[in-house]
């Protein structure tokens, strides 16, 4: 029995041929007697004057599997053919007409599939030359292979792809030639990073060339090594090709093991540069003073490649070696010349203080013994020379202190600031004259530095903070972070005279106004810039 859904195209097959008397040839299916479905092929012709329809009937069952299990294989392989990235195009016929392009050919030409069927000399516009050469394949039967094919972009002719092609001739059964397969495989990005290679390594040898120094290239694979000509020009080795090991022999034997251990130690440890100074045997043997300095380059993790350069730097080391001992020399002699001044001001300062305590004790004594004989004016000289007789002997002492403060020997230590800040507190409210004052200490404060240069750090600020309070306000020691304040809340200061109070002699103030000799400040910038620090001065209305 006909298939159901082959019976209406089979009656009409047959009606057509009853009617025309033409031959009858139908393919389809049938329904056996166990109910399984077979492809039969039926022909036949209309006879005894077209009363007749006599022929034959086929079963192609098996030909008809064969042939869908060979259209599935031939989609697979079409499907396959769409992933692989490089460009798969058959030809077919002597008209070399597109038959197949896989997806990565159609994303180059940027356009669908609608070519297939043409030839390829209707596709698109193709050179000639193109043509002749596949009309060469189909006559010859042979091959063609191009290496890095220059192709233009057909979306952007200004752009230049490059191809590894393969033209195979395709055969029918006979070994006929009616076909061809095209395989394009793009190898743009590895053309352009060789020529990158190249146009780097030109590059190289023109610095390489145009340099003064030893430039060296060593091939870790086979331990060859390439100088420039700065292995003639500074070493004095002309037309020389090293050996390999030739470079390290020619390092000073002492250097030798030291250098070559620093080399190993980079390339195990999987470092990317090296660099060493050494000494270097000249062609002369003399010993000159390199800096040598090398990349090392891998590939998979291996070291494959160094490339450095040597540069002489003897003329720079016995430069700096000169300027040391000039250096050492000059420093012999400022040690020599403080010596001098520390002795000058020992002896300016006992020579100053003896007269100085004869003018102020022989006043006081006048004073006291005719004080009351002396006119106003008198005694108000008398006691001005006694108050500036006292001055002129604090204004020595601290004179001496600032000149022995850069030179005093640091012993560092960590240190409770808080306990600093509040002993400095208590022997200034204990002083005599100068009365009591508020001074707020944050709790906690700790640093590390000098405890005796830390506290008269401490003892000039707080004092000038209590002096300029004149007993209004708060005193206020803080610390933000690696920072440390006294605040108070004074007469203050013209914000444009700030760099100069830390000054020697620099004073804002009338000294009848507020007494002092204009060096506190002074010790304590010099004190807090050999601890490393800074100190600086803010004011607000």
């Amino acid at each position: 029995a006909i298939h159901p859904d082959d019976r209406g195209r089979v009656s009409a097959a047959i009606g057509e041929s009853v009617a025309s008397g033409a031959p009858f040839e139908s393919e389809y299916r049938v329904i056996d007697d166990a109910g399984n479905e077979r492809w039969v092929i039926a022909r036949g012709q209309m006879m005894a004057a077209g009363e007749i329809l006599a022929g034959v009937l086929v079963d192609v069952t098996h030909r008809k599997a064969a042939e869908a299990a060979l259209d599935a294989e031939r989609k697979q392989f079409r499907a396959l053919l769409d992933e692989v990235p490089a460009h798969v195009v058959t030809l077919n016929g002597p008209e070399l007409r597109y038959e197949f392009a896989n997806r990565a050919f159609l994303e180059f030409l940027g356009r669908p599939a609608d070519f297939l069927g043409q030839r390829a000399d209707e596709a698109w516009p193709v050179p000639a030359e193109h043509i002749a050469m596949l009309q060469g394949i189909l006559a010859s039967g042979e091959p063609v292979f191009g290496s890095e094919v220059p192709v233009p972009y057909p979306s952007d002719p200004s752009r230049i792809a490059s191809f590894d092609f393969m033209f195979q001739p395709l055969r029918d059964a006979e070994g006929a030639v009616n076909g061809i397969f095209v395989h394009s495989l793009d190898v743009t990005e590895k053309v352009l990073a060789r020529r990158q290679v190249a146009e780097s390594e030109e590059r190289f040898r023109i610095v390489a060339r145009a340099t003064r120094d030893a430039v060296w290239d060593w091939n870790l694979r086979d331990d060859s090594v390439w100088w420039n000509e700065g292995i003639s020009d500074m070493l004095g080795y002309p037309d020389l090709e090293p050996a390999p090991g030739w470079w390290i022999e020619r390092v000073h034997p002492e250097d030798r093991e030291r250098v070559a251990g620093t080399i190993r130690s980079a390339i195990a440890e999987g470092k990317d540069r090296w660099s060493d100074e050494y000494r270097f045997l000249k062609s002369d043997e003399t010993p000159i003073i390199v800096e040598d300095r090398g990349f090392i380059i891998f590939e998979d993790g291996k070291p494959i490649r160094m490339v450095g350069a040597m540069t002489d730097i003897t003329e720079r080391r016995m430069a700096q070696r000169r300027l040391e001992a000039m250096v050492a020399d000059r420093t012999a002699e400022l040690r020599e010349a403080v010596k001098e001044a520390e002795a000058f001001n020992y002896s300016i300062s006992h020579d100053l203080r003896t007269p100085l305590r004869a003018i102020s004790s022989t006043s006081q004594i006048l004073l006291e013994d005719a004080g009351e004989g002396l006119g106003t004016y008198h005694r108000e000289l008398l006691e001005r020379q006694v108050h500036n007789a006292k001055r002129l002997g604090l204004l020595i002492d601290q004179l001496l202190l600032l000149s022995r403060l850069g030179r005093v020997e640091m012993v560092r230590a960590d240190l409770d600031i808080t306990a600093l800040a509040q002993s400095v507190v208590e022997e200034i409210n204990q002083a005599k004259g100068i009365g009591a004052c508020e001074v707020e200490v944050q709790e906690g404060m700790q640093a590390e530095g000098d405890a005796a240069l830390v506290r008269l750090v401490l003892m000039n600020l707080i004092e000038n903070a209590c002096k300029f309070s004149r007993g209004e306000g708060s005193v206020r020691v803080r610390q933000e972070g690696g920072a440390f304040s006294v605040s108070d809340e004074g007469v203050g200061f013209d914000m444009k005279y700030a760099p100069k109070l830390f000054l020697p002699f620099e004073r804002l103030v009338r000294d009848s106004d507020f007494p002092g000799t204009g060096i506190g400040l002074a010790n304590v910038e010099r004190i807090v810039r050999r601890h490393g620090g800074r100190v600086w001065a803010e004011s607000e209305p």
